[in-house]
């Protein structure tokens, strides 16, 4: 299982648009909703990728296609564009320094996830396998097993999304949450991410820390208590279609 998560590729808090600015509400047109599906049915890699420098075409040339680019992030988290990247990878994503705005991307800082278990992996853990009942709703619609259900797509999922480390940490760089409203202790300083020898990415050891837990470097413990090659603690097995919904609420 392969899936793009393009909204890991800016500087988001909250929603699903990729701005960073969580106050935005979302408005969809009827217009732009049909021109979304016309882009979503192609599921070539190629495709896709022209299908966005389309898009791009048409934003430097000043047209407003900010509902459509949400609605393309949408679609992907059903699984229409999921051809970039191997679930279970490490996932690589990005801060930034400045708050939203023009200047938002001028100043940036990678984060890498750790690698996590495979489903046959957790299979053989005995972790529990979840189904979404397609024809119930509310607490009756997700069921738990040992086995995985015929006619559905499974991939391992993390019990805490991945993107809420770089989230967490985005907001509180911020000062904002993910609703919008001001964070009442502040703002995070930039220095601990300013370089990949800052505190964030550098041993805990370097910072005087005693540290026997998991990972060496503050950004690995973050993403190792979610779920590693090592550590299934927190990781479960899920049908995909329900794993990509869970992704948009997050």
């Amino acid at each position: 299982m392969i899936e793009l998560y393009e909204q890991e590729a800016d500087c988001y808090v909250g929603g699903v648009d990729g701005s960073g600015d969580p106050s935005q509400p979302t408005l969809v047109s009827d217009s732009n909703l049909n021109n979304v599906l016309k882009l979503t049915a192609a599921r070539s890699h190629n495709e896709m990728k022209r299908n966005l420098a389309a898009l791009n075409d048409r934003l430097e040339a000043g047209e407003d296609i900010e509902e459509e680019l949400r609605l393309l992030i949408l679609e992907n988290a059903r699984e229409h564009f999921n051809e970039l990247e191997k679930r279970g990878a490490a996932r690589k994503s990005k801060l930034c320094k400045n708050k939203p705005g023009k200047n938002r991307n001028k100043i940036t800082q990678q984060l890498t996830s750790t690698s996590y278990r495979a489903v046959k992996d957790l299979l053989a853990a005995k972790k529990k396998v979840f189904t979404a009942n397609k024809q119930a709703c509310g607490s009756k619609a997700l069921t738990s097993g040992n086995v995985l259900v015929a006619g559905y797509k499974f991939v391992a999922e993390h019990v805490w999304e991945q993107q809420g480390v770089k989230t967490f940490l985005q907001s509180m760089i911020d000062g904002v949450g993910p609703g919008g409203n001001t964070l009442t202790a502040g703002v995070l300083s930039w220095t601990p991410f300013s370089s990949t020898s800052s505190a964030f990415f550098n041993t805990w050891a370097s910072a005087g820390v005693s540290w026997t837990g998991a990972g060496t470097t503050p950004m690995e413990t973050f993403y190792s208590i979610l779920g590693t090659l090592s550590n299934s603690d927190n990781l479960l097995i899920l049908d995909s279609q329900t794993n990509g919904m869970k992704a948009i609420i997050w």
